[in-house]
């Protein structure tokens, strides 16, 4: 593609592209745009444009971070949580990695918006992901979908960011885990997912380089189509 690469597997169309995630969502009545979140709900990089959470709110809620972070709390009430040490001598209410908080036209703006916890917040360890995060998220968001009758997705390389993994391995992660959701869990309401990767303008060095992107793509088609 003009941004970037793409594959077929299986009857899953997987575009990986470059650029800026709040300004490629293709909005529809069967897209859901993912984006990461702790387990908490809470995150301080809501406010962040270097996040993709931050830059994705800042664009499309200017103005309005409250008004979202109200939505999410409305939409958390009367779910179960459990009481974590987030920091030494605070607990808080934790909701557990891939949970997912579901908006249907969150502040009249017209998307279908879920954001998934990737990563945890723990006394004297501080904010982590994992690999196995991903397939996490991966799996509620797929669990989503289906129940919503959803087909295309869009999100960033979740867990890459401030929960430390390394871009190359959230990106190998998703690709696998929505590989496999299709290919074991027969997860086929999954037509088309495009995860963007961060590059700021077209003559950019992105996130992840190119040459990886392709060499996990050719990895994918060659073991998953």
């Amino acid at each position: 593609m003009s941004d970037g690469y793409c594959v077929t597997l299986g009857s899953l169309h997987v575009r990986v592209a470059f650029g800026r995630l709040e300004l490629m969502v293709e909005p529809g009545e069967d897209c859901l745009l993912a984006l990461p979140a702790n387990e908490f709900f809470d995150d301080e990089c809501i406010d962040d444009q270097r996040s993709a959470l931050g830059a994705f709110v800042q664009y499309h809620f200017p103005g309005r971070v409250l008004d979202l972070q109200a939505l999410v709390a409305t939409a958390l009430a009367g779910e179960v949580s459990n009481q974590v040490d987030k920091y030494p001598g605070q607990a808080a209410a934790s909701y557990g990695i891939g949970k997912c908080v579901y908006l249907v036209n969150p502040l009249d703006k017209r998307m279908r918006l879920a954001m998934v916890a990737v990563t945890t917040q723990r006394a004297n360890a501080g904010l982590q992901a994992k690999a196995s995060y991903v397939f996490e998220a991966a799996l509620s968001l797929s669990q989503l979908m289906a129940n919503r009758r959803l087909t295309r997705l869009y999100l960033p390389v979740i867990g890459s960011g401030h929960g430390g993994l390394k871009p190359e391995v959230a990106l190998t992660c998703l690709l696998l885990a929505f590989s496999e959701l299709q290919r074991q869990l027969g997860h086929h309401h999954l037509r088309e997912i495009n995860i963007v990767i961060y590059r700021s303008s077209s003559d950019a060095v992105p996130a992840i380089s190119e040459s990886f992107v392709r060499s996990v793509l050719k990895f994918a088609a060659d073991n998953f189509s």
